[in-house]
């Protein structure tokens, strides 16, 4: 018996991917220490990371067998976020301080500013749940959601069910519950005279606010939760899945109360709609992952599938576009059109940032088209440029938003903008345009050095996100202008896409491949310039 080892994760690096077991008898056992693999976990892993390997066994005559065993990266400690789940959503707190995605606590009062909902206590149906239309499409485990039901006993349901109002709560993930819940503080809830349900769009922060204001236990006179759940509109807080980030913030807290042993402690996390996946914050006062910074006052929990480990630089910059001869209308084979940039140092130091642009379609889905380029604006910088975005034609037709955004790449966004622009199901005639990218004066006095900005040699990177699902951006550098050719395989060495095919000028480049119409697997992207040639593995999890 022989197993050759291959890594899923981005932290892992395979030193010696063969092993062998010598001869295993029938209800034998046998293990590979004679002739073990060797693998290293990168430097910058976070604490309590799990990777993914393939494991290949082989037999002397032929047979074969694959497994995928997780292990995991160091020790979690309070000071890590939980997760991921096995969909990609981590859970952030206020005390994880290295961590770019942790959140701050900061309580938004709408009692004055929302709208109360129309959930009372009348007699003994005092479980009641409505419906509302959010304000945006919010992406949720891959759904888009326009609709959600809140409930007084302080969940939300992205799959609406305004029926559906339990109030006894269960661990996360079981079938119990509504489908596509989050669960701010999942309890048995009333309002009495003081506690009321609110909500309220605040338009200039690009997120949609339900409050459960000074609601009662049950079983507990006197005890009042006071809480409420954030939702982040996607087109400006992006993630590299496309679902937008969740808050949960916590005024009052009052948890260990309660007579009945159905309703004594909360439930606080979220589950994905078919109620298999999900992150449990607590359940009935009890934490099982070490990560968790315990529910009380002033705690802040944010789940998103975005991650960035180590506490970025402060960025004080931000960017505004607009359109030139609107409205802009794209062909189906491709096209371009012109745009005004600027970008601002709002700070007193330099400003060492970075510039990228997406396009976003009816379904959320983003697609990378131009950046990361870096930049360094010195104090109160403040330019503006007249740039050209050329439009690939594979991206999808309709109304889109071009967004533009500053930042830390890819997931630290200190701002963004957009415009909207209309990708025809019509040909003009002129050749297929295969890649997205900007032509013109790009802040080029601003640009770190010649030498980062002209890479000295051939290299092709790791995709990114990796496992994805459907997208993932490939970039490579190239030291001098030439021919390049990227193509994508199987494992069983098929061509499936052919993304780049044809010359490309110096510098870093950045493609994103779309993986929707692929089966889950491991894939090989090969790169071609001049006489280079490399090839790397990557992850379509669906």
């Amino acid at each position: 018996m022989t197993a050759t080892l291959t890594s899923l994760s981005s932290f892992v690096t395979v030193n010696d991917n063969a092993a062998s077991f010598g001869t295993v008898n029938i209800h034998g056992t046998a293990n590979c220490s004679g002739n073990p693999f060797n693998i290293t976990a990168a430097g910058n892993t976070p604490p309590g990371q799990k990777a993914n390997l393939l494991v290949v066994f082989s037999s002397s005559a032929g047979a074969t067998q694959n497994d995928t065993i997780t292990i995991q990266l160091g020790p979690k400690s309070m000071a890590d976020p939980q997760g991921p789940d096995a969909y990609g959503y981590y859970c952030f707190d206020n005390t994880d301080l290295n961590y770019a995605q942790r959140p701050t606590y900061a309580w938004v009062d709408i009692n004055s500013i929302g709208t109360q909902l129309p959930i009372t206590d009348t007699g003994a149906d005092q479980d009641q749940s409505v419906d509302i239309t959010l304000p945006f499409t919010f992406r949720y485990y891959g759904q888009d959601v326009i609709r959600l039901t809140v409930c007084s006993n302080g969940w939300l349901a992205t799959n609406s069910n305004p029926s559906f109002t339990d109030f006894r709560n269960y661990p996360i993930p079981s079938p119990p519950g509504p489908n596509g819940m989050i669960a701010g503080f999942w309890d048995d809830l009333v309002t009495t005279s003081t506690g009321k349900v609110y909500s309220y769009y605040d338009q200039s922060n690009h997120r949609f606010i339900v409050a459960w204001s000074h609601m009662r236990n049950y079983s507990s006179s006197g005890v009042e939760e006071d809480f409420e759940i954030m939702l982040y509109d996607p087109a400006y807080t992006p993630t590299p899945s496309g679902d937008g980030e969740i808050i949960f913030q916590y005024n009052i807290v009052n948890e260990n109360v309660g007579v009945y042993s159905d309703n004594k402690y909360s439930t606080v996390g979220i589950e994905s709609p078919d109620q298999h996946d999900g992150i449990q914050v607590v359940y009935w006062n009890t934490y099982t992952d070490p990560a968790v910074a315990h529910l009380q006052t002033g705690r802040a929990y944010k789940f998103t599938t975005a991650f960035t480990y180590g506490t970025p630089p402060v960025l004080n910059m931000d960017v505004n576009i607009s359109a030139i001869n609107p409205p802009i209308v794209i062909p189906a084979n491709g096209g371009s059109f012109q745009y005004n940039v600027n970008v601002h140092n709002l700070g007193t130091q330099p400003a060492d940032g970075q510039i990228w642009n997406k396009v976003r379609d009816a379904s959320n889905i983003y697609t990378q088209v131009f950046g990361p380029l870096g930049r360094v604006l010195p104090p109160a910088a403040n330019p503006t440029r007249t740039v050209r975005q050329t439009i690939a034609g594979s991206i999808s037709a309709g109304t889109l938003y071009f967004i533009s955004y500053v930042g830390t790449y890819p997931n630290a966004v200190v701002d963004s903008s957009f415009f909207t622009i209309t990708k025809s199901t019509m040909a003009d005639g002129n050749p297929w345009i295969g890649e997205s990218f900007v032509t013109g004066d790009f802040f080029d006095e601003y640009a770190v050095s010649t030498s980062t900005s002209i890479p000295t040699e051939y290299s092709l990177g790791q995709n990114y996100p990796n496992p994805f699902n459907p997208l993932t951006s490939i970039s490579f550098n190239l030291p001098q202008a030439g021919l390049v050719k990227l193509t994508v395989f199987d494992v069983m060495g098929r061509e499936v896409a052919q993304l780049v095919n044809g010359l490309r000028e110096a510098g870093a480049h950045s493609i994103t491949f779309d993986g929707s119409g692929l089966a889950s697997g491991v894939y090989l992207y090969k790169f071609e310039a001049g006489d280079y040639t490399a090839t790397n593995k990557m992850v379509l999890m669906k």
